[in-house]
Formats: C-alpha cells, sequence, structure tokens
C-alpha cells in the first residue's frame, strides 16, 4: 500500500470479498469496513495524500484514520429549523441540531444540541454566525446569548453577525448528564462554606465529591463518556454547518478558550475568526506537566494565584479611594469570612 494514490488504495482496500466484511489489510491497520469507506471517500474527495514510500502502510493508514478523525463530522447536519423564542428578551430563534453521540459511530446514535440566535439587525450586510461560549465547562452558551449577547457587541457587530449561542453536549437544554432522580438527592453535594478550611472540611468536601462522582457513575449514562473538548468541538463544526456557514467564527472566554483552539487546531481550513479572552493553558489543563494524575487542573492552571492577586488588588484600590468596604478592606474581608 505504500506510494499509492488515494483512489489506487482505496480501490484494493475495499476489494474486500462478500460475507464477513473484513479484510488482512484493514484489521493491520485497525480500521473497520465502514471506517474506511468514509476514510476513503474523504481522502479522495480532498485530493488526499500519497503514502510515502518507507512510511510504512501501517503507520500511513493510522495518520490517515488520525486526520479522518480530527475532521469527523459524517454527513452535513440538517439544517437548522429557527422558531421565536424567548419573545420577551427579544426577537431571538430557537432550534435543536442533531450530533452524534460518539463520532467513531457517525451512524449510531444521535444527540439533541440546543442553539439560540439573535438575528443580525442589518440582514442586507449581514457576514454569518458568531458563536459564543462563556466558558465553565458547564456553561451555557444559550444563556450567554440570552442575557448578555445583545449587551456585550456593539451596534456594528449585532448588524453583521448573528449571535448563535449553543448548550454543549450534557449541558442544560442539550442532551444532558443527569446524575441525580430527583432534586432531594443533590442535597450531599452542598457543603455550607464555600471552600474548606480545616480538616474536617475538607473530609466532608471530598464525600461531596465521591458522592457526586458515584452518582454521575451510576445514573449519568453513556453521554458522560462522550463529552470531551475535542467533542465539543467536532459538534460546533456541525453547527457550524447547521447555520449555513461556510467558516467559523466564534468567541469564547475562559474555557471556551479550550474549545475555540481545540476547533482550530482540528478543523484549520473552516475557521474564519476566533476571539478568545482569558486564555486557558493548554498543557495544564490537559496532561499537565507529569503532575496530572495528582494535581487538579486549576492548580496547575495557577487559579489559585490569579483569585488572591485579584482579591489583594481590589483590596488595595477599595483602601486608595472612596470605597464603601474600604479603609482597612482587608481586615474586614477576613472578618465577614470568618464571622
Amino acid at each position: 500500500m505504500d506510494g499509492e494514490e488515494p483512489s489506487e488504495l482505496c480501490e484494493r482496500v475495499l476489494g474486500v470479498a462478500a460475507g464477513d466484511g473484513t479484510d488482512p489489510r484493514l484489521e493491520r491497520c485497525g480500521i473497520g469496513l465502514d471506517a474506511a469507506r468514509n476514510l476513503c471517500a474523504r481522502l479522495v474527495d480532498r485530493g488526499g495524500r500519497r503514502c510515502a514510500a518507507g512510511e510504512g502502510s501501517r503507520r500511513c493508514w493510522r495518520s490517515a484514520r488520525q486526520r479522518l478523525a480530527s475532521r469527523q463530522s459524517s454527513a452535513a447536519p440538517a439544517k437548522v429549523a429557527w422558531t421565536k423564542c424567548h419573545s420577551d428578551l427579544g426577537p431571538f430563534q430557537c432550534g435543536t441540531v442533531q450530533v452524534p453521540l460518539d463520532y467513531n459511530q457517525p451512524n449510531g446514535a444521535t444527540i439533541s444540541l440546543a442553539l439560540v440566535r439573535l438575528p443580525a439587525s442589518d440582514p442586507a450586510h449581514r457576514i454569518g454566525s458568531l458563536f459564543l461560549n462563556p466558558g465553565g465547562p458547564g456553561g451555557s452558551g444559550v444563556d450567554c446569548a440570552l442575557f448578555a449577547g445583545p449587551f456585550l457587541y456593539n451596534d456594528s457587530v449585532r448588524a453583521h453577525f448573528d449571535l448563535v449561542g449553543f448548550d454543549p453536549r450534557g449541558i442544560a437544554r442539550s442532551t444532558a448528564l443527569r446524575c441525580f432522580g430527583t432534586p432531594k438527592q443533590w442535597g450531599p453535594i452542598f457543603t455550607p462554606f464555600a471552600f474548606p478550611s480545616t480538616s474536617a472540611e475538607e473530609v466532608q468536601w471530598m464525600n461531596a465529591d465521591l458522592y457526586l462522582d458515584s452518582n454521575c457513575a451510576q445514573r449519568g449514562g453513556k453521554i458522560a463518556d462522550h463529552m470531551s473538548t475535542a467533542n465539543v468541538a467536532r459538534d460546533l463544526d456541525q453547527l457550524r454547518q447547521a447555520v449555513g456557514d461556510e467558516q467559523l467564527t466564534y468567541a469564547g472566554v475562559s474555557y471556551g478558550t479550550m474549545i475555540g483552539r481545540t476547533y482550530a487546531n482540528m478543523f484549520p481550513g473552516n475557521v474564519r475568526a476566533l476571539v478568545i479572552d482569558g486564555v486557558l493553558d493548554p498543557i495544564a489543563w490537559t496532561t499537565g506537566s507529569g503532575d496530572a494524575s495528582t494535581v487538579p487542573f486549576s492548580t496547575r492552571l495557577h487559579s489559585d494565584i490569579g483569585a488572591q492577586a485579584t482579591l489583594e488588588e481590589f483590596f488595595r484600590l477599595c483602601d486608595a479611594g472612596t470605597c464603601a468596604f474600604g479603609p482597612n478592606s482587608a481586615t474586614r474581608f477576613k472578618a465577614l469570612a470568618t464571622a
């Protein structure tokens, strides 16, 4: 298979005898027949690339499979059927898009993604859609578009772009991760303090986390295994197509920056413009630097240092001005926190 053009390679690989639908060449590469057909179609449609001599068929096909996974969207989704909604907040429209639960099985089970849009105020000069994500993970893009979108962007942006918010998979109005059967079961996850400051509180905090983890493992269902950032990026590419945009225009803050950068790396040819604010360190967020299994991601991000620095800057500005919390705002804050 080395050195063959995609069309020639695919013709050979797909020359599978009728019956069990397998072929030693596919098995060696770990590729099923359906996946191979999809892969070949994409390689041929996009011009493919030659599997360089000496690279080895296994490595060549593995690389091709990775490229397929990175842009795997299966068939283009149906266009969104928009309907009027939230009329008390503005001329909003709502819709849903069905996407694969597992992008390795594009013809398998599907989930629903909820969207809302505020149409461009100057349709004649509309450029496209501006997708919004407020971060989290777990933030609702629908809520962001409804309650923040109209105020975050100036008249020029509003004139040229539909503001589109979406709830990521597992979140809110989309097919959601449900860890509890009734609201009463939530109780043990809420501690009477915002953050543990004693050994006893630390134990209570950990028990609350373990309780949540146990319930999600018990009731969360299949979606719990398919809520990665990469899958959210794949979903975003489906949504881009569903609203009819050739390329993505996106604005994300905090964790939303991770979604935007992941999308740009997986679908570089599909990006029109990205705005990312409050950028996360992608290594600290994901694998860490050899400490991913022992140090929480928020610690790796130095969130504690940033939060403390921000609080101290508030105290400084408060004491230097006419803040109602000053003077001696740090002392007053400590007294309030320990009351």
